[in-house]
C-alpha cells in the first residue's frame, strides 16, 4: 500500500482538471517534530527497520556512504505467500487454475503444466496486469481526507494470485523450464499454493553484517561476493544438556505425553528454585503460559528473543525444547531465496543423522533430522539451533563475570556449545543423575561396595544386587572419568578387619579436600587406603540431625570443594552461611 499518498499527503486531481494537495490533519506537526521529520532532517546516521533493505528509500534521505546491518536481516527480503484453491479461479486465472492445481498434486512443475494446457507468457503479462490494476484502482478513492474506518473497509489486499502469476513470468524471463518457486502445501485435509518470494537488495554501498548465527550459505544467495569472517570468543558457562529426548513442540502440546513433560519441564524448575535468583527461561509460545516459573525467573518463547539485552546478568538460562520449522516451510524459503540462480535437492521431507556434540570428557552424537539440500539445512538450523543460541546469548556470558552462568539446554539437538554435562530428561527433572545425587549425599566420596549402597542408599537400590549391577552397568564410565561430565578419581580401600583378598573400590567426585577421612566417615577406619590424599582436615556440624561437614587447610581457615565440579558443596555452602556469617567465596574456591 502507498502510505504516504494514503495516509500523509496526496496531490489529487479535480473534475474540472485542476489538481489540489489533501494532506492529514496532523501532517505538518508530523513533519516538524513527529514521524515525518526524520525524512526532512540532516543527519550522519540514519536509524531504519531492516524491511527497509527490500524497499526503494524515501528519495529524501541521502544516498548511504556505508550500511551497517545488525543481526539476521534476510528474512526480510523473503516472503512465502499462500494462495487459497478458491484464488485459483478467480477472474482470468479460472481458465488455468484447475490446471495448475492438479499438475502439482500430481508432482508436476506448474510451469510446464501451464505451458502444456496452451498458455504463453503473453497471458500471464495480461493477467499480471489485471490483477495488478484492479488492487491499484482502490486507491484512486482513498485519500488523506477519508476517515480511517471508512479507509480500511474500502482497502482490499493485493490477490495472492498475482505473486504466482508474477513468478512464472520470472521463470520465463529467465529462460527456465521449471518454477520450483510455486509450490503444493497440504496440512491434513487442506490444499493450498504457496509462492516463495525473493524481494531484491537494493541498498548500493560497503555493507557489515553483525550477526551472532550469520551462515555463509545463506549470507552467499543475497550478497555473492561478500566476505564472511568468524570471531569465536570464550564464554564464561556451564552447560548441561538432555540427551535422551528432543522435546518438540507437539510433545508439550499435542501428544499422548504432552501433559507429563510439561510436568517434566515443571519438576526441573522447581528443583533448580532455591538454587537461582535470577533466570531466563526459554520455550515454545504455546508452552509459555503452562510453567509456573519461581517468583523473579522470566519466562520468554522462540521467536521473540533477538535484541533481548535485560538479561544479561541472570545466573542461569533453561532452555526447554527447540524451535524447528516445517519441512514445507525452510523448503520454501530456500527457493525463495535461491531464486532462477541455482537448483536445489527438494525432497520435502527431513532424515535423521547422527550429529555429534562438543564435549570436554567424551564423544557423543544423537540422531538429528537433517535436509540433504545445504541451503534448506542452513535455513533449518538459522532456525532451530540459532533460536537457541540466540537464547543462550541473553545471558550474556562474554561481558566480564567473575562465576559462570549455568545453561540447561533441555533437548537433545546438538549446539555450536561445549557440553559440560549430559543428563536425561528424568535425571534432570530429578536433580541430577544417580552418581551426582550419591555424590550429594555422600559428600564426594562414595564407597562403590553393593552392600554398603544398599544400605546406605536403599532408596536408590532395593538390595546388593541391584547396587552391584549399577556399578557393573556404569564401571567404565566411571573408570575413565567422563561419567556426566564430572571429573571422577578412582581408588580402593580395605576397612579394617574387612575379609578378602581384593580391596573395595571407591570414587571421589571433583577437587576434594579430605576424601580419606571423608571415606573413613562413611565405612570406618580404614586398614589400606589408595588414593588422593587429604590437603585438609575434615570437620562437621550437626544440624537438626543432619551432619554438614567442611574443611580446614593447615592456617586453620575454613573451606569448602570447588563448586563447579563438587556440587555437594552448595548444599554445605547454604547450610553455613546460614549459621557462620562469616563464610565468604574467595578466588579458590570458599573461606
Amino acid at each position: 500500500m502507498p502510505v504516504e499518498k494514503t495516509a500523509c499527503i496526496k496531490t489529487k486531481r479535480l473534475q474540472d482538471g485542476s489538481s489540489e494537495e489533501v494532506k492529514c490533519p496532523f501532517y505538518d506537526l508530523c513533519k516538524a517534530d513527529g514521524y515525518q521529520a526524520q525524512f526532512h532532517r540532516n543527519a550522519d546516521i540514519y536509524i531504519l527497520a531492516s524491511t527497509y533493505l527490500g524497499l526503494h528509500m524515501p528519495e529524501v534521505l541521502p544516498t548511504p556512504r556505508w550500511i551497517m546491518i545488525d543481526e539476521a536481516f534476510f528474512d526480510h527480503l523473503i516472503e512465502v505467500i499462500e494462495v487459497t484453491v478458491s484464488n485459483l479461479f478467480v477472474g482470468p486465472m479460472g481458465k488455468f487454475g484447475p490446471w495448475i492445481l492438479a499438475a502439482l498434486g500430481e508432482g508436476r512443475d506448474v510451469l510446464e503444466a501451464f505451458e502444456k494446457v496452451g498458455g504463453t507468457e503473453d497471458d500471464l503479462c495480461e493477467m499480471r496486469r489485471y490483477f495488478y490494476g484492479l488492487w491499484q484502482r482502490q486507491f484512486n478513492d482513498i485519500d488523506p481526507s477519508v476517515q480511517d474506518d471508512v479507509a480500511f473497509k474500502r482497502l482490499k489486499p493485493l490477490n495472492p494470485v498475482f505473486h504466482l502469476i508474477d513468478a512464472l513470468v520470472r521463470a520465463i524471463g529467465a529462460d527456465k523450464k521449471r518454477c520450483p518457486q510455486v509450490m503444493l502445501k497440504r496440512r491434513g485435509e487442506e490444499v493450498s499454493v504457496t509462492v516463495s518470494v525473493k524481494h531484491p537488495f537494493l541498498p548500493k554501498a560497503p555493507i557489515l553484517n553483525l550477526d551472532a548465527t550469520a551462515d555463509r550459505e545463506i549470507m552467499s544467495c543475497i550478497l555473492p561476493e561478500h566476505e564472511f569472517l568468524r570471531i569465536d570468543v570464550s564464554q564464561n558457562m556451564y552447560v548441561t544438556q538432555v540427551i535422551d529426548h528432543r522435546l518438540s513442540k507437539a510433545s508439550l502440546t499435542v501428544d499422548q505425553q504432552a501433559g507429563r513433560n510439561v510436568a517434566r519441564c515443571q519438576r526441573i524448575l522447581d528443583r533448580h528454585a532455591s538454587k537461582y535468583e535470577r533466570v531466563l527461561v526459554v520455550t515454545y509460545k504455546a508452552v509459555k503460559g503452562q510453567l509456573n516459573p519461581p517468583v523473579g525467573w522470566h519466562v520468554e518463547h522462540f521467536g521473540a528473543l533477538r535484541g533481548l539485552d535485560q538479561y544479561k546478568d541472570v545466573d542461569a538460562v533453561f532452555v526447554f525444547g527447540n524451535s524447528r520449522p516445517t519441512e514445507h516451510a525452510v523448503e520454501s524459503q530456500a527457493v525463495a531465496l535461491a531464486g532462477n540462480e541455482r537448483d536445489l535437492t527438494l525432497t520435502g521431507k527431513f532424515q535423521d543423522e547422527m550429529r555429534g556434540y562438543r564435549s570436554k570428557t567424551k564423544k557423543r552424537g544423537v540422531m538429528t533430522p537433517v535436509h540433504p539440500d545445504p541451503l534448506v539445512q542452513a535455513l533449518l538450523e538459522q532456525v532451530r539451533e540459532g533460536e537457541t543460541m540466540q537464547a543462550i546469548g541473553r545471558a550474556r556470558a562474554v561481558h566480564g563475570r567473575t562465576h559462570p552462568v549455568h545453561i540447561y539446554l533441555v533437548s537433545s539437538i546438538p549446539v555450536d556449545v561445549t557440553v559440560d554435562r549430559f543428563l536425561t530428561l528424568d535425571e534432570l527433572a530429578a536433580g541430577g543423575s544417580k552418581l551426582e545425587l550419591l555424590a550429594d549425599r555422600f559428600n564426594g566420596v562414595i564407597p562403590l561396595s553393593p552392600a554398603w549402597l544398599a544400605e546406605s542408599a536403599p532408596d536408590f537400590f532395593a538390595n546388593e544386587r541391584q547396587a552391584k549391577n549399577w556399578i557393573a552397568r556404569n564401571w567404565t564410565q566411571l573408570a575413565n572419568n567422563i561419567y556426566s561430565g564430572m571429573r571422577l578419581i578412582e581408588g580402593t580401600f580395605r576397612k579394617k578387619g574387612q575379609k578378602g583378598a581384593s580391596p573395595t573400590r571407591f570414587a571421589v567426585v571433583g577437587q576434594h579436600y579430605a576424601p580419606r577421612a571423608m571415606l573413613e566417615a562413611h565405612v570406618g577406619e580404614l586398614k589400606q587406603y589408595d588414593g588422593p590424599e587429604d590437603t585438609h582436615s575434615l570437620h562437621y556440624m550437626e544440624i537438626n540431625g543432619t551432619r554438614y561437614y567442611y574443611y580446614r587447610n593447615q592456617e586453620d581457615q575454613l573451606e569448602l570443594a570447588d563448586i563447579e565440579v563438587y556440587r555437594a558443596s552448595e548444599k554445605l555452602l547454604s547450610v553455613l552461611n546460614d549459621n557462620q556469617p562469616q563464610v565468604t567465596r574467595t578466588k579458590n574456591g570458599t573461606s
